[in-house]
């Protein structure tokens, strides 16, 4: 993570922390089909993408703890709840003005033709509900990596 590194070179800037639950966001790691270099080799397996949102999670926690970061946590399941209520916090957090165009997802992926991520087939999707708590049903996949996830579950409010 970059955190330290763009706090010190911009102090003060608004950063968004996007949460979701960690076992869905471990799950979404393991079943997208990433090229295998760098960190993303990591999502090889579920063991590798639990240690991986690890790691991620405690150096920026770390981060928070020691710098006077500008934060504003989005909640995966509460942007999905309420999509113009949550962008438009967003909106007042980074400063900018609202516009519609901001929650028109699909209107903008059309406009930008090609999308190069291996999410690209859902960028032109409506938002929809169906990943929240998808994982339990693989929780006997995910068992040996729950003790990994817990701490973070619990940190972050959710449930097992």
């Amino acid at each position: 993570m970059a955190t330290p590194y763009i706090h010190r070179l911009f102090p003060g800037t608004p950063i968004l922390l996007v949460l979701r639950h960690p076992c869905d966001v471990v799950l979404s790691g393991f079943f997208t089909r990433f090229q295998p270099s760098g960190a993303a080799a990591s999502f090889s397996n579920l063991d590798t993408t639990a240690r991986l949102y690890d790691g991620m999670m405690r150096f920026f926690t770390k981060s928070r703890s020691c710098l006077p970061l500008n934060v504003y946590e989005v909640r995966y399941e509460r942007m999905i709840g309420d999509v113009d209520g949550e962008m438009k916090t967003v909106a007042r957090f980074l400063e900018l003005p609202w516009v519609d165009a901001i929650v028109q997802n699909r209107a903008a992926a059309r406009e930008r033709g090609h999308i190069k991520t291996p999410s690209y087939a859902q960028v032109s999707e409506p938002l929809y509900s169906r990943s929240i708590e998808r994982w339990r049903n693989y929780r006997a996949q995910l068992e040996p990596v729950l003790p990994i996830l817990e701490p973070w579950v619990r940190e972050f409010g959710y449930t097992l």
